[in-house]
């Protein structure tokens, strides 16, 4: 009876939704499914609504760029980041990927000036610690072949105290990057 006296109570209070879905509709992300058509619902034409179509888009752009850019065509990885910075609604985290593939890029053609500048304005923000990880060994090694060695040594110190356990500290330094 305890259910039923819930749904009374929800009918004299006025509510007339007495079962309300789940927000997603399987415990497994990768298992649930959003329907392919959205049908015409309510706030479907909200901020938030474009916000989360633009990161879906965002994520394939970055992946795109990223196997591009494995794939040394440089041109295509390129598009792929230029889209990416278009799109709006874009997260934090997408956004802190692109610039590192934008920086992986310059170094990859040889313009490590760029490199080195790309991975500095990166290291400046707030990221998450496996970019952060990633980004300092990559900027070690742009300074490395800059041939400011000295500078190099302080980064991947840097790596060393911040990241003691990281499986990069093989390649924290330059000869690994010759």
């Amino acid at each position: 009876m305890k259910g039923w006296s819930t749904v009374a109570w929800l009918l004299l209070c006025g509510c007339a939704t007495v079962h309300i879905a789940p927000v997603r509709p399987g415990l497994f992300v990768e298992r649930a499914r959003e329907p392919e058509a959205r049908s015409p619902m309510r706030f479907a034409d909200t901020v938030v609504e474009r916000s989360r179509q633009g990161a879906e888009s965002a994520a394939e752009l970055l992946e795109l760029a990223s196997r591009a850019l494995q794939a040394a065509n440089y041109p295509r990885a390129r598009e792929y980041l230029g889209r990416l910075q278009r799109v709006a609604g874009v997260s934090d985290s997408i956004r802190a990927e692109a610039q590192f593939l934008h920086a992986e890029l310059a170094a990859a053609q040889g313009e490590l000036r760029d490199a080195q500048q790309g991975y500095e304005r990166l290291l400046e923000q707030p990221i998450a610690p496996a970019l952060r990880e990633r980004a300092l060994l990559r900027y070690g090694h742009v300074l490395c072949a800059q041939g400011r060695s000295t500078a190099a040594a302080q980064v991947f110190e840097q790596l060393r105290r911040q990241f003691p356990t990281s499986r990069y500290l093989p390649l924290a330094s330059c000869a690994a990057v010759k």
